[in-house]
């Protein structure tokens, strides 16, 4: 409703400059041209809102030593996607990690010693440039707390999801 009311008031000054043309009126005077000009004053909240619409999102990754890199679109989260294979085997997997500069091979290094299991980083299926982390066995809450505690990725930032037929298991 917004940008309909600014396109609204802005159409109307159109209109009252055009008809003031074709009936051939003189320019008012700066007092009577102020009082015409309130139906095409905005807000300041409202010009902001309306230009806010029109830009693309961007975010930054700032690491640790300083450097930094830019990315266009919305900030994606890390995903921990506890999963069954094999029966009732289950894993979990860590994705969207390396856009946060982390350091896939010391974090699979750190849950191998934390959880006590076998930890590998792949490819991720269908998209060979970004990467997994695979830990054997259901721990979805304690990636979770692990990242957030010693890796530092704000909670907001990670999701922890169940594959159909699993179940996260609670610390």
């Amino acid at each position: 409703t917004d940008k309909s009311d600014l396109a609204r008031k802005i159409r109307l000054g159109r209109e009252e400059k055009q008809r003031m043309k074709a009936a051939g009126e003189k320019k008012p005077s700066k007092h009577a041209e102020a009082e015409q000009l309130d139906t095409l004053l905005i807000s300041k909240h409202d010009l902001f809102k309306a230009v806010m619409d029109k830009m693309t999102p961007y975010f930054a990754v700032i690491a640790p030593n300083g450097s930094f890199s830019l990315h266009s679109g919305q900030l994606p989260k890390v995903q921990v996607i506890v999963e069954l294979r094999m029966g009732k085997k289950c894993v979990t997997i860590l994705r969207c990690l390396e856009l946060f500069g982390l350091d896939l091979a010391a974090l699979a290094k750190d849950c191998q010693k934390r959880f006590a299991c076998s930890v590998s980083v792949s490819a991720v299926p269908g998209i060979p440039q970004d990467k997994e982390v695979i830990v054997q066995g259901n721990f979805g809450s304690e990636t979770e707390s692990l990242l957030v505690d010693k890796w530092g990725i704000p909670r907001h930032l990670v999701e922890v999801s169940a594959a159909k037929g699993a179940k996260i298991k609670k610390k």
